[in-house]
């Protein structure tokens, strides 16, 4: 079965190049702009990782991964941002962060560790 990401950025090319790498990597990629979108879809569909820029439409990411956290605890959470919010988001209870830019291979690597362990025993 397929592992599922929640990919939030308010930059559809941001977005698009999230999906189009995570399906040619063997993930099902779901897309939302904002963070009521997230929120709604979170508490709709199970995901097994969310990854959110900082600057968001309606709120900032950092509290995004807040409110996530809050909902679903055990949910994997990765902020990005082009700039050195790490503290910002680890402190809202984020997994891991990444600064921009950075490869995505890197990300990939550290999608699959956070899964992987959410999913051990």
């Amino acid at each position: 079965m397929k592992k599922r990401i929640l990919v939030v950025d308010d930059d559809l090319y941001v977005r698009q190049l999230f999906r189009d790498f995570f399906e040619d990597n063997g993930f099902e990629v779901m897309l939302v702009e904002d963070a009521i979108s997230a929120i709604m879809v979170v508490r709709h569909y199970d995901f097994d990782i969310v990854i959110t820029d900082y600057k968001l439409p309606d709120i900032f990411g950092h509290e995004l991964a807040r409110k996530i956290k809050s909902m679903k605890p055990h949910l994997p959470v990765i902020g990005m941002s082009a700039f050195p919010y790490k503290s910002l988001f680890i402190q809202a209870g984020a997994d891991e962060f990444f600064e921009k830019p950075f490869r995505l291979s890197s990300l990939k690597r550290t999608v699959e560790s956070l899964i992987a362990d959410r999913n051990a025993p």
